[in-house]
């Protein structure tokens, strides 16, 4: 019975270790951009069943049954809240956020793809519109998005531009009195977010 005691006791502080690290990184990351909290779901380790031995070592026909005694829980599966989360207006016109469901489908540079709800964004040296980390945005069609076009007429950057990006994702720039259609930001989901 001490045994199972402290299997029971050390089953427990390892739960409540989990559970201390998973509030530390919600904490931490707080002020993370697109970040979503974490929560631990928990289950007992082992059930056993208890009964009245009436003196006896062994269990008899005429033993009572008293119930079932857990020896501990342990966590089991860890999922994020989804929920949408507090609107915030930046100064950067590169930011970028998503209203309801939804990800940014990126691209790094060995080609690995990868989702956020991160829209804190920049334009690289290349025109291309990246997140604070250097990885691509992908548009609809999965191309990297170019936030000046390849065939566009430098001498037009001279006049105010400006780039406008619709409820809808379409990416617009504005030049004079010219209006450029280009990429349309690909938003992605999935019925099973975790996986």
């Amino acid at each position: 019975m001490i045994v199972r005691g402290l299997e029971s006791c050390a089953n427990g502080m390892l739960a409540l270790m989990d559970a201390n690290d998973n509030t530390a990184n919600n904490l931490a990351n707080v002020n993370t951009y697109g970040f979503k909290k974490g929560s631990l779901r928990f289950k007992d380790v082992m059930e056993s069943a208890v009964y009245s031995q009436n003196g006896n070592v062994l269990r008899t026909d005429n033993s009572r049954y008293l119930g079932d005694l857990s020896v501990g829980s342990e966590a089991y599966t860890f999922t994020h809240d989804f929920t949408q989360g507090a609107l915030t207006k930046t100064d950067n016109p590169q930011d970028l956020a998503i209203e309801g469901d939804g990800f940014f489908k990126i691209q790094d540079a060995d080609g690995k793809i990868a989702y956020t709800r991160n829209g804190s964004f920049t334009i690289d040296k290349d025109d291309f519109l990246v997140t604070k980390q250097g990885e691509y945005v992908l548009d609809i069609r999965n191309r990297r998005i170019r936030m000046v076009p390849e065939d566009l007429d430098r001498d037009m950057l001279r006049d105010k531009v400006e780039i406008i990006v619709g409820e809808n994702g379409n990416i617009e720039m504005n030049v004079g009195m010219q209006k450029i259609p280009m990429q349309t930001i690909g938003i992605w989901d999935f019925s099973n977010k975790d996986d």
